[in-house]
């Protein structure tokens, strides 16, 4: 990622959030409170966007599955029918200050060259958001 943010990186105890404000509660509440308890469990990976120190943008991963029959017929095409190993895009949140400026559709990039990753290792079928 180019320009003034830094790049992508895991969430770290490091990593000032405090002041992030992308305008919808819930968001900020994660990442301030729940991130980091929540990836020291493994049951979501939160990846962040910094200047200096300060968060300015973060997306969280999680790993799900879906039924056969709610996933589209190019996902599931030629599986058995069972349930489809997806990721999931929990969350993606980008700072009112630096809203509209490429950051959002960086961190979506990156959330899926990481699925891709995730894939070739243990099998997703797709991203869901």
């Amino acid at each position: 990622m180019g320009g003034r943010f830094g790049p992508v990186h895991k969430l770290t105890a490091a990593d000032e959030a405090g002041d992030f404000d992308c305008g919808q509660q819930e968001l900020n509440l994660f990442l301030q409170r729940y991130a980091l308890v929540n990836q020291r469990a493994n049951s979501a990976q939160t990846y962040v966007s910094c200047v200096d120190d300060a968060v300015v943008g973060y997306y969280s991963l999680c790993v799900g599955s879906v039924g056969f029959d709610e996933a589209p017929h190019r996902v599931v095409k030629g599986l058995a029918r069972h349930r489809v190993p997806v990721i999931l895009l929990a969350r993606l949140g980008v700072d009112q200050r630096f809203q509209r400026q490429g950051l959002g559709r960086a961190l979506l990039k990156d959330a899926i060259l990481r699925t891709m990753q995730a894939a070739d290792i243990a099998g997703i079928r797709a991203l869901l958001a």
